[in-house]
């Protein structure tokens, strides 16, 4: 690809034709599909997240448990975080380069950030 915006405009000529390509089960391209479901209520469309949040949203998610030191294992090592009384703890592992722990993980709807025990780079 020359540019982005020349692979934007490769990616629209794939996805339109595809788009419109009739089903034999149903009888309708997904464009059908997708207006009768917004005809019909049947989607749970959501804005997309705020950019500040991205980095919560696209990111891996595990549950750690607390070492009695104030630690957490990851990644082979232990790694120091704040105080906390929580148990197990949650990481927003973005791999090859940070990850945080946090005192829970986020939640649909609010997804929101979470307090931060500690952030380490990879």
């Amino acid at each position: 690809m020359q540019s982005f915006a020349h692979a934007q405009l490769v990616l629209q000529a794939e996805i339109d034709p595809l788009n419109r390509t009739v089903c034999r089960t149903t009888r309708m391209s997904s464009n059908d599909r997708w207006d009768k479901a917004l005809q019909d209520g049947m989607t749970v469309m959501q804005p997309a997240p705020c950019t500040a949040l991205l980095d919560l949203h696209l990111a891996l998610h595990y549950r750690r448990r607390r070492n009695t030191d104030n630690q957490v294992d990851f990644a082979g090592r232990s790694w120091a975080i704040a105080p906390t009384h929580r148990k197990t703890v949650g990481i927003i592992h973005h791999p090859d380069r940070q990850f945080c722990v946090v005192t829970e993980p986020p939640s649909p709807p609010q997804n929101q950030w979470p307090d931060v025990l500690g952030k380490y780079s990879l």
